[in-house]
């Protein structure tokens, strides 16, 4: 919280950013965090920074001027700024922006390599004090708890005297192993967080329920997550000797929020949620790309490809049976080759389970299912946390839910949470869960969780090729009733198993211009082709209900059984023809 009141220029200051991917969980503010934000806005600065970098070229030594820009934190009433060192390198010319339109001068007064800390000084008038931020115990941050962030990404506050504020939650602690951002060289302890963290945010605050700084933001990021972190301030502290001498308040999380209700109620379940290590024969890998080197459309391209490879981390699983297997996504044991006909089993070469107590147990394939996107794993020897599969609750659109999943170097679960968005989705044929809380790959094959702290599902079918990044914001997850039903046969096996599905036998036409199913192509000897439909034909009506798009028409058969006959009518031309097919099974 900030230390003394400041007449600013109330919300003038403060523009309210929520990332794609939380619009819908946190799409309002609620008045707790309106006060955080408007007291601590004016404690927040923009910083931009000019430094001179000597580089050798054919032997002779020339000086560029390189600049970069972030964000900082006032946390001592002289002015004292806190901020990192990708946004302030080393000394050179430094500008503060202030959400009141000052911009004043500050000079550099020390870096901190080991916690990526840069300490800098606004220079100020005899006698003056500034508006600062409380330094909190990070040591005492919890999983699900409410957290902000105040930023200055895209230089809103250079360009618009505006910070950004943003909502989320704690969504894990643990160590960063292997940075996934060149940028930042950090790798030690984080608090992850499900609040925005864009371009320019690093050096920002992440600031607790009563506004004080739980940690700095960092670009850095453990590439199985994806998600922003936070350097804590306990271990900030620890290495800089000039913040030592300030006071590092208690902070309290109140039990306020969705998060901090499931938080509490997986508790109990968390260990049945385990890590797995998966190795396989190397994959093709894409370099990271030099934006110099590439025109900045092409970079961009790149820069996606190589962000959605998959990273060469720990997955998570889920303990069922007793303890005797492990669910997981299927995706994280398959292998590019595997698409020119290798068998898998010489493809992966070693599963290795971690159990919460650090215990490492080897695990075989079982089977996988490629349709439902799940495998099965057998353990050398019985673990002692599990899921029971027998209890569910029923979800509707906009209940809660939590998903758990393992990391490396956390000594507990992470969590995401959000709301469901859709209850049942029809995708590739069968019916899977969406929910609008983050999944990623280091979270895919672990637990979907109810307030009620019930299993829900398994976390799956991660797009990494999505437009908008991973699954572009909202996640599926295969209900525990499915898995119920499949897993007899993946105990015995059966690894190409898919649900016996009713099927018409047409193909659909390209243009979508107009309403109904048009087709395109018929199958010889299907249902289709018995009942007389034609290429051309377009299919206004199914079992008495209009048709306006081929989703309609799919949705329909499917809720079908096989054998079952159905009324339908299509348009041929201007005639209208009532035609009638027994559905027949999906070849």
């Amino acid at each position: 919280m900030i230390s003394f009141p400041l007449k600013v220029k109330m919300w003038g200051g403060i523009i309210l950013l929520l990332t794609i991917y939380h619009s819908c969980s946190f799409a309002f503010l609620d008045q707790h965090g309106k006060k955080i934000a408007l007291e601590a806005n004016s404690a927040v600065v923009g910083i931009d920074c000019t430094v001179l970098e000597r580089k050798f070229y054919s032997g002779r030594a020339r000086v560029f001027r390189k600049s970069y820009y972030g964000t900082g934190f006032v946390v001592s009433p002289e002015g004292l700024v806190l901020t990192t060192s990708t946004v302030v390198p080393g000394s050179g010319g430094i500008k503060f922006y202030f959400s009141d339109g000052q911009i004043r001068q500050g000079h550099f007064v020390s870096k901190h390599p080991k916690t990526e800390v840069t300490l800098i000084q606004i220079q100020a008038l005899p006698g003056e004090i500034f508006p600062f931020l409380k330094l909190a115990d990070s040591k005492q941050a919890k999983i699900g708890a409410s957290v902000y962030t105040l930023a200055n990404p895209f230089r809103s506050l250079q360009e618009d005297a505006m910070t950004a504020f943003s909502q989320g939650v704690i969504s894990g602690t643990y160590d960063i192993t292997e940075n996934g951002n060149d940028e930042s060289l950090y790798k030690g302890a984080v608090i992850e967080t499900t609040a925005a963290l864009n371009p320019g945010s690093d050096g920002g605050p992440l600031l607790d329920s009563q506004g004080q700084v739980l940690g700095i933001l960092s670009l850095a990021f453990q590439k199985e997550r994806l998600i922003g972190v936070a350097i804590p301030t306990h271990s900030i502290v620890a290495e800089v000797t000039a913040l030592q001498s300030l006071k590092v308040y208690s902070s309290v999380f109140e039990v306020i929020t969705p998060s901090q209700l499931i938080a509490q109620k997986i508790s109990a379940n968390g260990k049945a949620v385990v890590a797995l290590e998966i190795e396989r024969l190397p994959e093709r890998e894409v370099p990271r790309p030099k934006i110099n080197n590439h025109p900045f459309e092409e970079y961009q391209a790149l820069m996606k490809e190589y962000m959605m490879q998959r990273p060469n981390g720990w997955a998570s699983g889920i303990v069922v049976e007793e303890g005797n297997y492990i669910l997981t996504s299927s995706f994280h044991l398959s292998h590019l080759e595997e698409f020119r006909g290798k068998n898998i089993e010489d493809l992966i070469k070693k599963i290795t389970v971690h159990t919460p107590e650090g215990e490492k147990i080897e695990a075989k394939l079982v089977a996988k299912n490629s349709y439902y996107d799940v495998a099965l794993l057998k353990v050398e020897k019985p673990l002692p946390y599990f899921f029971s599969l027998d209890s569910e609750e029923k979800i509707e659109v906009g209940d809660w839910v939590g998903v758990m999943g393992r990391q490396r170097g956390s000594s507990s679960v992470t969590l995401t949470t959000g709301i469901v968005s859709t209850a049942s989705r029809q995708y590739t044929f069968y019916r899977f869960g969406q929910i609008q809380a983050l999944l990623n790959y280091a979270n895919s094959g672990g637990a979907v969780m109810g307030t009620k702290g019930n299993l829900l599902g398994m976390a799956n079918l991660i797009a990494p090729d999505a437009n908008w990044g991973i699954n572009s914001g909202v996640g599926l997850f295969l209900p525990v009733a499915h898995i119920r039903k499949i897993l007899p046969l993946l105990k015995k096996g059966e690894v190409n198993y898919r649900q016996n599905l009713p099927f018409l036998g047409i193909s659909a036409w390209n243009d979508v211009s107009f309403k109904g199913a048009r087709v395109s192509a018929v199958t010889i000897g299907s249902a289709a082709h018995k009942a007389g439909v034609l290429p051309g034909d377009n299919i206004v009506a199914f079992d008495n209900k209009l048709i306006e798009e081929w989703s309609d028409l799919i949705r329909l058969i499917i809720s079908k059984k096989i054998g079952e006959k159905v009324p339908f009518t299509v348009m041929r031309g201007k005639e209208r023809h009532e035609l009638e097919a027994t559905l027949e099974s999906r070849p």
